[in-house]
């Protein structure tokens, strides 16, 4: 099984010295790139609810490097700092995991040696990644059947991944094989969509007919998410 894993940062708590509430922060979580700015006063705290990172993996573990640049505008002196840190996130939990670092400005203007302290707390969320197949509006489970009727009509199917709200594409794969004792028949039908879309099965087969055993596929992200 594949799973979706979404990175949030939660919330930025200001503490140390004082060096202004102009504030700029660039996040990069393995290679995924946000910007937030804000205004945050010193003693003070901030929440938020921003992705700052979504993959597809596979179950297991997996750590994610993090970094932070942070400045605090000025039109002279802009105080700059930066930290570092990893996630380490167990995919197979079910509940959401947390994590927190610091990162550290010193100030170079008016306020020159003064340290503030950034403290980012950040949320793990872990969804699977499953095919929901339907004929019409009934759900089709794996090893369900499903027919041909006697006008012949194939069966409405439709595709879609869950969650909802996925990005990017999804590349579909319905393969139908009959076996025979003197031969195999063997078809393939693909289509590339919208992840958060449907594949409307049924009208992309046309006047084609084909009956057998049939197993789906999904590909996201290049992982092979789940088979039906």
């Amino acid at each position: 099984m594949s799973v979706l894993l979404t990175i949030r940062l939660k919330k930025i708590i200001y503490s140390g010295e004082n060096i202004g509430d102009d504030l700029s922060f660039q996040f990069d979580v393995k290679g995924q790139a946000t910007s937030a700015k804000t205004r945050i006063s010193s003693g003070q705290h901030k929440s938020f609810n921003i992705v700052l990172f979504q993959g597809t993996f596979a179950e297991g573990s997996v750590s994610l490097p993090i970094s932070v640049a942070i400045a605090e505008k000025d039109p002279v002196f802009p105080d700059i700092g930066s930290g570092l840190s990893s996630f380490d996130v167990q995919l197979q939990e079910p509940e959401p995991q947390t994590h927190s670092f610091n990162a550290n400005v010193i100030a170079s203007g008016g306020d020159k040696g003064k340290i503030a302290t950034f403290t980012f707390i950040m949320e793990a969320i872990i969804d699977a990644i499953d095919v929901n197949l339907k004929a019409g509006a009934t759900p089709v489970n794996e090893n369900d059947l499903v027919h041909i009727s006697a006008a012949p009509r194939l069966p409405q199917l439709k595709a879609k991944l869950k969650p909802d709200g996925l990005a990017g594409n999804v590349d579909w794969s319905l393969e139908i094989e009959f076996k025979r004792p003197n031969r195999n028949d063997k078809d393939t039908l693909t289509k590339t969509v919208a992840a958060n879309g449907e594949w409307n099965i049924a009208q992309d087969f046309g006047a084609h007919f084909y009956g057998g055993k049939a197993t789906l596929t999904a590909t996201y992200q290049g992982v092979e998410c789940n088979r039906l």
